[in-house]
């Protein structure tokens, strides 16, 4: 799959990658959150705190950045063979994570998701103002993700594996795979027009929180409680979305959804993830516009 479009400039890659990290931070930084750390409280979490978020977002940003010229000096390859060569990149992004945290798991799922976008708005350059387009590529990227599901050994397989074989859930992976469609289809539509409608970037993301948690089956979640309890909330978090939360008290409902949350020691992490990778598809946006 080639592209007809210039090879980025190195400014457009440092934009990249700077959009990435401000993601981060902005996720983090969003408050009131249920169950996740943010700036009133850590969440369902003993071991980390918006500073241990901060430091790691820091930490990636050089990650990012190889990522995004990764992907722009791949240009005459295929998208399905990009990710034997991201992965290691990833690899280094999650150690340098962990020395920075001390061991804290903090990025994990945004280093796999964040990674893949950050590989294809690099190899698609200016092209990548194409949604669509976009999407295909983070979809082709990470198609052989799939391909490592179908090769699953029951007795050794993970936590999140295992919630595969026994209920289908594709988690973060089939996420990736099917070209991040919460993303795409509807947190950022969500974030959009809680921003045209004069809602701040925190309280914008933190009813898009709620829009993802509605459409996207958490295995953090899952860990946490167990999948007939995680069915249950995705339903909650459903109808809260369709209520209009935002003509409603909703720091209020928030804050007391965190309450509920810590006392379960549920934490919706994968849906964190997409919520920083809802604003660094945002962020790009305004980039690209630039051109």
């Amino acid at each position: 799959m080639r592209q007809d479009t210039r090879i980025l400039t190195t400014d457009r890659i440092t934009d990249i990658a700077i959009a990435a990290t401000e993601a981060l931070l902005l996720e983090v930084a969003a408050t009131p959150k249920p169950g996740l750390v943010d700036r009133h409280n850590s969440g369902s979490h003993t071991d980390m705190d918006i500073t241990t978020f901060e430091t790691s977002a820091i930490a990636l940003s050089p990650y990012f950045y190889r990522f995004a010229l990764y992907g722009a000096e791949s240009r005459d390859r295929e998208p399905e063979d990009l990710l034997t060569s991201a992965r290691t990149i990833g690899i280094h992004a999650e150690q340098a994570m962990f020395l920075a945290t001390n061991g804290v798991n903090t990025h994990k799922g945004a280093i796999f998701s964040g990674g893949i976008l950050c590989v294809a708005y690099g190899y698609l350059g200016e092209a990548a103002n194409d949604i669509l387009l976009l999407q295909e590529v983070c979809r082709r990227i990470a198609q052989p993700v799939m391909e490592d599901l179908q090769k699953i050994d029951s007795a050794s397989a993970t936590a999140g594996e295992r919630l595969f074989l026994d209920h289908g859930v594709l988690g973060i992976r089939g996420e990736a795979a099917q070209g991040f469609p919460t993303v795409f289809q509807v947190a950022a539509p969500a974030m959009r027009r809680f921003l045209q409608q004069g809602y701040s970037r925190n309280d914008a993301g933190i009813l898009t929180l709620i829009h993802i948690m509605a459409e996207l089956p958490d295995t953090n979640v899952m860990h946490r409680s167990s999948y007939e309890e995680a069915v249950d909330l995705q339903k909650r978090m459903k109808n809260l979305a369709e209520s209009g939360l935002e003509n409603l008290p909703y720091l209020e409902i928030l804050e007391e959804l965190d309450r509920e949350f810590i006392h379960r020691n549920i934490s919706p992490g994968g849906c964190a993830d997409l919520l920083a990778m809802t604003y660094f598809v945002l962020s790009m946006e305004k980039y690209l516009q630039l051109q």
